[in-house]
């Protein structure tokens, strides 16, 4: 009978290569999400994997990853709630503009209408002197 020969399995080959394609995987996830951000695209875990061709599932299994991409969804719900909120502080304040340009053009009619009264009483001064020295009137 043959002995049986005991054969060491050579697994660094294998081991080197998901190495590999881990880092790789985690590269172009952390590429994607940078692209998203530099675009001002929602950052999400469903536009991370389209992006950088990796699933969903590994992207939330990848603790650092998944952190990185919870806060920047944060983020953006924080900084559109601000936006928000400064564009009601804005038509506030336009509101307030109006207002005021509106009182100013309120202050401004009431003099005019002030002005020609006064310029109608001076033409009948000046109309009545001119009558009492006999100057033709034009």
């Amino acid at each position: 009978m043959t002995a049986r020969r005991e054969w060491t399995r050579n697994t660094a080959g294998l081991l080197a290569r998901a190495t590999s394609k881990a880092m790789n995987a985690r590269r172009r996830a952390e590429l994607a999400i940078e692209e998203l951000v530099v675009e001002q695209r929602p950052v999400s875990f469903s536009a991370v994997a389209q992006c950088a061709g990796v699933s969903k599932t590994y992207l939330y299994n990848d603790a650092a990853l998944r952190k990185r991409i919870e806060g920047l969804r944060e983020q953006r719900h924080l900084r559109s709630a601000h936006q928000r909120q400064i564009r009601i502080q804005t038509d506030a304040s336009l509101k307030v503009v109006i207002a005021a340009k509106e009182r100013q053009l309120a202050l401004l009619r009431a003099r005019v209408n002030q002005l020609e009264r006064e310029l109608a009483v001076a033409r009948g001064q000046l109309y009545a002197g001119m009558a009492a020295f006999g100057t033709p009137i034009a």
